[in-house]
């Protein structure tokens, strides 16, 4: 007779016996799932109308291409796309350049262009923390990049997919906008792609350091927090004693108190009429851009800030500082303090 163990040990026999059953179908299923997406990719089933730009380097290994195929959406398994290359020969031919695909096309369609020579020459640009957009473009001009006209068109008046930037033809359009970074530009390269991609790096950094969200828990919009990033980079020299800036600018803006910011007039005053120190003149200049005649942040960013800046803005020291100035001593550093009496104090000190 068949005790109760024995049937215990059937029934689990069974629970076992199901359970890699279902496993070996889930598996058989995922195998088959896999094997088919990757016969389409390979094939080329998945086409569409879209494109994606890839540049070979000299040094790029298979591995390498297939990677960049990956992040510009033109394949989705790059390991495929290796195996599939040593296996027919092609990764001894890929050719350096820069080459433009239809996401989702056939392998085969893929090494027929990347075996083909695509070279095209190229220009190293930089652009330092804090420059303007004029700046950038007389920087971009002289390195051979478009023209002028050509850079203001695209800057005032063609449209970028990102819902923050200001309207086509606002005023100073994308001043705060062009991340200020190094480069590597096609020379034959529209003036249009061209800002796009200081955009698009614009968009990277914020992007991977939460700048939207930080604004919004600093109690600034995210424009302002560029704005303020903006004159944060142009006041200060040292990235150390940018949340000590910052936290002066919201002391002030917290109680109502104008700015009183050098780097605001200096952004309307001509090249050459640029100064360390403002005079009375200047100061005096009836400009929505002149934080010593008016409340609050200027209209517009004044600079393109690099990140530092920008997680300033929303992340500021916490101090009761409402003044600063720069010692001039060499060492970029400035004087803080909490009064005006100390604040004049300082000044006496380092200005003279």
């Amino acid at each position: 007779m068949e005790t109760a163990a024995t049937r215990k040990k059937r029934k689990i026999k069974r629970i076992v016996g199901l359970s890699i059953c279902v496993v070996l179908v889930v598996l058989f299923a995922l195998i088959a799932y896999f094997a088919v997406s990757i016969y389409n990719e390979i094939r080329g089933k998945n086409i569409t109308e879209e494109t994606g730009i890839v540049e070979i380097v000299s040094g790029d290994n298979i591995s390498v291409v297939a990677e960049k195929l990956k992040t510009s959406g033109i394949i989705k398994y790059p390991t495929a796309f290796r195996l599939y290359s040593k296996f027919c020969g092609y990764d001894t031919s890929i050719q350096i350049g820069s080459f433009e695909f239809l996401k989702g096309d056939g392998y085969e369609n893929i090494f027929s262009v990347l075996n083909e020579s695509h070279y095209r020459e190229s220009v190293s640009v930089t652009f330092p923390e804090g420059y303007t957009v004029e700046q950038m473009i007389e920087e971009m001009v002289s390195k051979g990049l478009c023209s002028r006209e050509e850079f203001y068109n695209a800057v005032n008046n063609d449209y970028y997919p990102y819902d923050y930037l200001p309207e086509a033809g606002t005023e100073n359009r994308l001043e705060g906008f062009l991340y200020p970074d190094t480069y590597s530009i096609f020379l034959d390269d529209s003036a249009h792609n061209i800002i796009e991609k200081l955009i698009a790096r614009f968009d990277d950094v914020i992007t991977e350091n939460g700048i939207k969200e930080k604004a919004e828990q600093s109690g600034l919009s995210f424009y302002d927090t560029i704005t303020l990033a903006s004159i944060i980079q142009k006041e200060g020299s040292l990235i150390s004693e940018f949340p000590l800036i910052s936290s002066v600018f919201h002391n002030r803006m917290d109680i109502g108190m104008k700015l009183q910011s050098c780097a605001t007039v200096n952004y309307i005053l001509p090249d050459e009429e640029k100064k360390f120190i403002l005079t009375y003149e200047d100061m005096a200049i009836d400009d929505p851009y002149n934080t010593y005649l008016y409340s609050g942040l200027t209209p517009t960013p004044i600079s393109n800030p690099g990140i530092d800046a920008i997680i300033a803005a929303v992340e500021p020291a916490d101090t009761d500082y409402l003044y600063f100035v720069a010692k001039n001593d060499g060492t970029g550093s400035s004087a803080f303090a909490e009064t005006y009496e100390e604040h004049l104090e300082n000044s006496n000190r380092y200005l003279g």
